[in-house]
């Protein structure tokens, strides 16, 4: 549970900070609405292994033997997740402008909170199992 609480608060990071730190984080981010010729070479690069670790922590979640299906959706499910928050970043400041929505911090706990309690119920439905 831990390591998908890092996983998250580490994307997030990359991808929610302002300034230098966060460039490249959004370049990967903007190459997922409007793929360039470098689409192929961040997901090998980049984009794969990071699927990898996470598609690894949301298996162990599961327990037992997990269908490679509900370890994939899974992890897309927490990645959506992660990258909402960066496309309706403009959005969420009209829709909240008293509130900060996008608190990092905040957000990887509640995503971690979230997704945790759903691979928990997957697997509990038995739709994580063969």
């Amino acid at each position: 549970q831990e390591l998908l609480r890092e996983f998250i608060q580490s994307i997030l990071y990359r991808i929610l900070d302002e300034g230098r730190e966060s460039l490249f984080g959004k370049l990967l981010v903007r190459e997922y609405i409007e793929p360039t010729h470098a689409l192929d070479q961040l997901i090998e690069d980049i984009i794969r292994p990071d699927y990898s670790i996470l598609a690894s922590i949301v298996r162990d979640l599961l327990g037992g033997h997990p269908k490679d299906e509900a370890i994939r959706l899974c992890s897309i499910s927490i990645i959506s997740q992660c990258l909402y928050f960066v496309y309706a970043k403009p959005v969420l400041n009209k829709l909240f402008p008293q509130e900060n929505v996008i608190a990092k911090k905040e957000v990887a706990d509640h995503i971690a909170t979230f997704s945790l309690n759903a691979i928990k119920q997957f697997g509990k439905d038995s739709g994580g199992k063969k």
